[in-house]
Formats: structure tokens, sequence, C-alpha cells
């Protein structure tokens, strides 16, 4: 799937840089109790596509202050295809149209603009303004990188509309606003999967210990994308901040850098997980055992023949299907008692890595 693509579909702003048919144009109330406003219910429409053969509509800057609405929403349009400085000023007038789709709409043109003028205003339309105002507005501010933008972004990213927590995770991300991490992995728990998507991709753009726990977490959501996105995210991250993330304090962060390391197939991370090996903990230890034999690495042989004797199950498992990964020659008789082991689970492990094992040694003579 590609990424961008995904992106832009789970965006779904992109209707608000096209002009809406009037009676689409419904009047921006008012920010209601439950997070809505009047023009939640109007149905997506664009000139284009209600007459294809009709050319799209152009509006110069002159026309943000006529009196119909799809002329307004038009010139808002058409001053941010051009990216039209000198329409800023109305532009940032028309945040507070009457028309919830004219001023979304300005405040897109103001991102694609990107004068600095337009910061303050974006900000306010982005904490005060109608539902699609404030998702436009939301996303337009991650073009102006500023302290007070990220105190913003923190704040959208708790909406109570999921069309405003997106943008907001995005930015944060896109900003690299650290402080925004305990949100963000929050937010992998959002109810709507836009929201958790775009907290995974920004999780792997900051990085560091907390994201890499958040991130582990996301590997098992229930939307196929978010799980993609949280792979994609750790696989990004560099190999001396997991290898940092390895020797946390905390045992999640820990195992959640173990699984990363393992997926970096990098033979630098095994002494890190040969650390993790010998922890009291036997989830750390289990994680250990599956990520060296990602490695492929000889020198993770005894280490893994050590996990294979473990007293538990998973462990074992692990250790013994890693071995089997690595085709070791010199742990098939070891493997071959473990046959009999008490647990299905390492019986199964140990009958599959026999299997590996006499690939490599090839047909008996």
């Amino acid at each position: 799937m590609n990424p961008a693509g995904m992106a832009c579909g789970l965006l779904g702003l992109a209707a608000l840089a096209e002009p809406a048919s009037p009676a689409a144009l419904a009047p921006c109330g008012a920010v209601q109790a439950a997070g809505a406003c009047a023009c939640d219910d109007a149905p997506p429409w664009t000139v284009e596509a209600a007459d294809p053969a009709r050319p799209p509509l152009r509006r110069d800057r002159s026309f943000l202050s006529a009196a119909d609405d799809p002329s307004r929403l038009a010139a808002a349009r058409t001053a941010g295809l051009r990216q039209d400085a000198a329409a800023v000023p109305a532009l940032i007038r028309t945040l507070a149209d009457r028309n919830c789709d004219v001023a979304a709409s300005a405040a897109w043109a103001l991102g694609r603009i990107r004068d600095t003028r337009a910061a303050g205003p974006l900000r306010t339309a982005a904490a005060a303004g109608g539902c699609r105002l404030r998702a436009a507005a939301t996303a337009a501010l991650a073009r102006f990188p500023s302290p007070e933008t990220e105190d913003a972004l923190l704040h959208a990213v708790t909406d109570p509309d999921a069309r405003v927590r997106e943008p907001a995770a995005s930015g944060l991300g896109r900003l690299g606003v650290t402080r925004g991490v305990e949100l963000l992995v929050a937010a992998l728990a959002d109810p709507s999967k836009a929201v958790r998507y775009s907290a995974a991709v920004a999780l792997g753009e900051l990085r560091g210990p907390r994201a890499v726990t958040g991130l582990r977490g996301a590997l098992d959501d229930r939307d196929k994308s978010v799980r993609w996105a949280a792979r994609a995210a750790l696989a990004r991250m560099p190999g001396s901040r997991l290898l940092l993330a390895a020797g946390d304090s905390d045992d999640h962060v820990r195992q959640a850098a173990g699984w990363a390391l393992g997926q970096m197939q990098d033979p630098r991370a095994l002494p890190a997980l040969a650390a993790l090996a010998r922890s009291g903990n036997e989830h750390l230890r289990s994680e250990a055992a599956w990520a060296l034999g990602l490695i492929h690495e000889p020198a993770a042989e005894p280490v893994l023949i050590d996990l294979a004797g473990d007293r538990n199950e998973h462990v074992r498992a692990g250790a013994v299907c890693s071995l089997g990964r690595l085709r070791d020659v010199t742990a098939a008789g070891m493997i071959e008692r473990l046959v009999h082991d008490p647990s299905p689970k390492v019986q199964d492990a140990a009958v599959w890595a026999l299997g590996r094992i006499a690939e490599r040694k090839g047909p008996a003579r």
C-alpha cells in the first residue's frame, strides 16, 4: 500500500479545497457540546463532480467579499492554489465567514500560502471554530512551526472531533513536538482508525523509548493500516536509539526495543539482545529468543541453546524456532530431545526446527 495514498485517504480534508454546491453550503454554527456543528451533515460535493464537462470554478481574491457563498469559496480555493500572498489579509477575515465551508477553505488556503501573518488567526480558528474550520486550521498550522503552534496542536489532539485530532497528531510528528509523545501514545487507543494511524506515523518521527513502547502495542491494532504504520515506524527507528531503549529501566520499553532490533536484523544488536536473554523477566527472554533468530548471526547460537533450556515454555519454543532459522546442526541433538518436551508448543517448535536443520544437511546418503 502506498503510504502517501493512505495518508491522503485518511486525512479527509480534500473536499475543503473544492467549491461546494449551494445546497451543501450550510451556515457555520457554534461548536456544540459534542464537538459537532451544523455543517456536519452537508454532503461532499464539487463543481467537477457535478458536471465533468464544466471547467473548475475560478474567482480572484476580489470575490472573497462576494455576497454569494460559492463565489467566496471558489475565491479562497483559487488563492490557495495560486499561493497568492496578496490575498492573506482577506483570507484571514474569511476565517470568520458565516459559512463553514468557506471559512475552512480560507484556512486551507492560508496553509498553502504559508504567510506568517496567518499563524495567530489560524490558532484562534483551530480552538474556537466550527468542526470543519477547526480541522482545516489545525492541518494548516503544521506549516507554521513555533512554540505557540505546538501548544495549539497539543490541545487539538484531544479535541472532541476526530477530524481535528487526526491532523493534530500528524502535525505533532511533522514538527517534532517531543512534548506530545504521551498524548500520541494515548491516541493509539483512539476510536478513530485515522487518528490511530496518524499517531503511529507521528511516533515514528518523534522516536525515543516511549514512542517505541507505544508502537509495539500498536502492532496488535484491530486495523491493518494502523498495524502497517506501526511496523513501518519501528523499522525507521535508528539502531542507536533502539540500542539505548534496550537498556532502559522500564521492561516494557526494553521488550519493544528487543522486537524492533530483531526486525532490523542488525548483528550489532547481538550484545543488547543477549543482555535481554539474561533478564529475570520471562517476557524479555522470550522477545530476545525470537529476535536472535532474525539476526542470522552464528554468535547467537550459544545464547539460544541456553534459552532452549529455560523454565518458561514460550522462551524454550522461541529459542528452538530461532535455532531452526539458523539451521544450527550442532544443536540438533538437543532439539531432538525437546520433541518430547512437556509443552506441545515446544514439541511443535522442535519438529519444525529439525526440518529446517535437515534441509541444511541435505538428503541422506
